[in-house]
């Protein structure tokens, strides 16, 4: 196997495993939802060509990851509230309409822009482009949990993959769910042959497991609002979930109905994220009021 820093390209020497489970703990500093988000822009290759998280590897293969470098990130002055900080970890409230990292069509005005502004002010480097421990959609607002350190960054990666970490949201959805609280277990995932395609996989046979719990806060007219938390973290699991019930958020352009009325933004909120501090061993809970109302 062999790499370069930027691209990373590296060659494999098994066959039949799958590229984004093969990825895994090969580049230094990146995870699982980083490896998600490269390959969602376009920066994975194998053998030259665009690669997806179902993508097979065989034996001899190369795959090239592009990773722009940190200093590529322009440092900006943008709108968001530091919610927790120490030398170790920060939490912000993330805007709706605020991408987590740069890439194709929004180069500007992401969190690591911010980020990048935020560490010129404190005088502090940290980890930058792989500062991001877990990912919110752009559309998505609320809490985002971002490392300072690499070791703050390695623990905070096993306790999301263990479960240690809880974070709960809250949502409007058209309409009003059959039930008024339950848990939704379906499989999600890239539908084959169309990996750009996300979607609700009943039959089972090519979705990967997600499960997400809800519970019925208050109903409006038109839509409920929604108290949610994902057991798992699939891409858009909670969107896919809740258009797959017949119930999608309001506001999602991407998992919409054609009769949903149009709203000018999609209306999920991460409110609550609790953990235990990585190197401190105190526990932390942190909450962020959505606002969203039923109409």
């Amino acid at each position: 196997m062999s790499t370069s820093v930027h691209p990373n390209l590296f060659q494999v020497n098994v066959d039949g495993q799958m590229l984004e489970n093969w990825l895994v703990g090969r580049i230094k500093g990146i995870g699982k939802q980083q490896i998600e988000s490269l390959l969602h822009q376009g920066r994975i290759r194998v053998n030259g060509n665009l690669a997806h998280t179902q993508t097979l590897l065989l034996k001899g293969d190369v795959v090239e990851v592009n990773r722009r470098p940190a200093l590529d990130i322009l440092a900006e002055k943008l709108a968001w509230e530091v919610v927790y900080e120490d030398q170790y970890l920060l939490v912000i409230n993330k805007i709706a309409g605020m991408p987590v990292h740069p890439g194709l069509g929004h180069y500007r005005g992401t969190v690591l822009n911010a980020l990048a502004q935020h560490y010129e002010q404190s005088g502090q480097k940290g980890l930058l482009r792989e500062a991001v421990v877990h990912r919110l959609d752009k559309d998505t607002s609320g809490l985002l949990l971002l490392a300072k350190t690499a070791a703050a960054k390695a623990a905070l990666e096993a306790d999301f993959r263990t479960g240690r970490i809880h974070r709960s949201y809250e949502a409007l959805v058209w309409g009003k769910l059959a039930e008024a609280s339950g848990m939704i277990d379906v499989p999600v995932g890239r539908v084959p042959q169309h990996s750009h395609l996300l979607a609700a996989d009943p039959s089972g046979t090519w979705g990967k497991p997600a499960q997400t719990q809800y519970e019925t806060k208050a109903l409006g007219s038109q839509c409920s609002l929604l108290s949610i938390r994902p057991l798992t973290g699939r891409t858009h699991q909670i969107r896919i979930h809740f258009h797959y019930l017949g119930h999608g958020l309001v506001g999602d352009l991407r998992y919409s109905h054609p009769q949903s009325p149009h709203y000018y933004r999609l209306c999920l909120h991460a409110t609550e994220l609790a953990l235990v501090h990585p190197i401190g061993g105190q526990k932390l809970s942190l909450r962020s009021e959505a606002g969203f109302i039923p109409f």
